[in-house]
């Protein structure tokens, strides 16, 4: 997870809220499956709503 918040491959903003962050990153160690991070970055730190391997990603 601290990959994914420190240096994300995409980052995406929330539809429905303007203070979420969707970070997302290939992590090697599960067979390069995209870990999504979602994250309130209006808060120091960030504050880590919820994370969980994406199925509708797919690893190149």
């Amino acid at each position: 997870m601290e990959q994914v918040l420190t240096a994300p491959e995409v980052i995406e903003t929330d539809p429905v809220d303007p203070d979420l962050e969707h970070r997302l990153a290939r992590i090697a160690e599960f067979v390069n499956r995209v870990l999504r991070v979602i994250v309130n970055a209006k808060k120091r730190p960030p504050h880590v709503v919820t994370a969980f391997f994406d199925r509708r990603r797919t690893t190149q």
